[in-house]
Order: C-alpha cells, then structure tokens, then sequence
C-alpha cells in the first residue's frame, strides 16, 4: 500500500504509511490485519462505508416505527 502527502509543490511518498499521523488533519493511518484504519486524532477509528450504511438502515426503521406510533394516536408525523 502507497501513500502520499501534498509537499509545498508536489506530492511526496510516505515512505512508512503503518503509524503515519497527518501533520495538517492530526488523523492517523495504521494497518490492522492487512486492512486499513484511519483513525480521529483522538484515537477513534472512522466509520467504514458499511457501518455508516447499517446505521443509517437502523435509523430510518426506527423513524418509522415512531411515526406509525404517532399515526396510531391520531397524530400526523408529516405535519410541521
């Protein structure tokens, strides 16, 4: 795996992309069993695409079973 960094006129190579911290963002890049994680300054990894997909699946399911909820007590959701 390569990685790059924007040098003041070019793009440079990271030479050792396993522990690499962005010096502008503070986020760091690290190898965990051969996949890659890209981790907050605080140590929090990101959300992968899927874990963000699945969570927003559980939040739409959740909307709308209140919303059903609601309708069920004469109350219209929809209505600002």
């Amino acid at each position: 795996m390569e990685g790059w960094q924007r040098g003041l006129t070019e793009f440079q190579s990271i030479s050792k992309l396993n522990g690499w911290r962005s010096p502008r963002l503070g986020i760091s890049v690290h190898l965990e069993d051969e996949r890659l994680q890209i981790r907050y300054p605080d140590g929090r990894p990101f959300m992968e695409a899927w874990e963000s997909i699945q969570r927003a699946d559980k939040e739409a399911e959740c909307a709308e079973r209140l919303a059903a909820k609601l309708r069920a007590l004469g109350v219209d959701p929809d209505k600002p």
